[in-house]
Parts: structure tokens; C-alpha cells; sequence
């Protein structure tokens, strides 16, 4: 169909969970990092980007990012996919978190948070797509699948 789809963890996690990512095939982790200084890294803070080939790992992926934390899932036109990958690199000096996949009208972003205290069930999510695309008629206006 000519999209791509990743999944961003945006920390929280051990730095294992990305290890035992990069062995799963169907899956490519593009990058992690722990954004701590040196000597605090053996908190649990990384955050990295997961490219997602084979879409039934997608759900057991996106659990394992989100655990504790939050997450995103992007699917937008593979000819996006070089600019997204560098602006995700460069996320601390950006304000939009979109990466600019808003630029294909068939993109779908889905952010999830697991670690809210304002939720009555410690969860927010997210989903941002545009009506005029491909997901007209699959996703009603109040986000949920038809």
C-alpha cells in the first residue's frame, strides 16, 4: 500500500526492552537512547524508535514500549519516511511530535500514555488521522472502528 508504520516508546524502559527487541524478526529498532547523562543511565529511561514490517507484531510491540510509559504509532506514506526517521533523532528541539507525516493524507497517529495520574484509569490515547483519507468509512468521527 506504500505506508510505513513504527512505533516510538517515549522512555520509561530498561534498556533490555530494546535489546530483546532487536531480535524479533518482522521488526527493526531504528534507535534508542537514554536521554540521562552517563552516570544515571541504569534508570529506566530509554525511548527509541521501532520500525514495524510485520504488522501482526505490531500489538505485542507497542505493549512492551508502553508499559509505565507512552507511545506512539505512525503510519504514513513510505516516501515521508526518511525526513520522519531524522526528525524523530532530533525530537528534543521539536515542538510538533508529528514529524511531519501530516503531510500524507492517509497518515494515522495513535499516542497512548500509561503512567496518568489525571486518568481515572491511568490511561490517555489519542488518535489523530485525516477524515479525507483512506481511513474514511474504517474509523467514525468519534474514533472508534466501524
Amino acid at each position: 500500500m506504500g505506508k510505513v508504520c513504527y512505533a516510538r516508546g517515549m522512555g520509561h524502559q530498561p534498556r533490555s526492552v530494546y535489546s530483546k527487541l532487536e531480535h524479533l524478526p518482522g521488526i527493526r529498532v531504528v534507535n534508542h537512547e537514554s536521554p540521562l547523562p552517563p552516570g544515571l543511565r541504569f534508570i529506566p529511561s530509554h525511548r527509541g524508535l521501532v520500525r514495524i514490517d510485520d504488522p501482526s507484531k505490531l500489538p505485542a510491540v507497542f505493549r512492551e514500549l508502553i508499559a509505565q510509559s507512552m507511545g506512539t504509532i505512525y503510519v504514513f506514506d513510505a516516501s515521508l519516511e526518511a525526513s520522519f526517521v531524522e526528525a524523530v533523532g532530533h525530537a528534543d528541539a521539536q515542538r510538533d511530535q508529528n514529524f511531519g507525516v501530516k503531510q500524507d493524507t492517509g497518515y494515522l497517529i495513535y499516542y497512548v500514555d500509561e503512567d496518568r495520574d489525571d486518568s481515572p484509569t491511568g490511561m490517555v490515547e489519542f488518535l489523530s488521522y485525516d477524515e479525507s483519507g483512506p481511513w474514511e468509512g474504517i474509523i467514525s468521527r468519534s474514533g472508534h472502528q466501524t
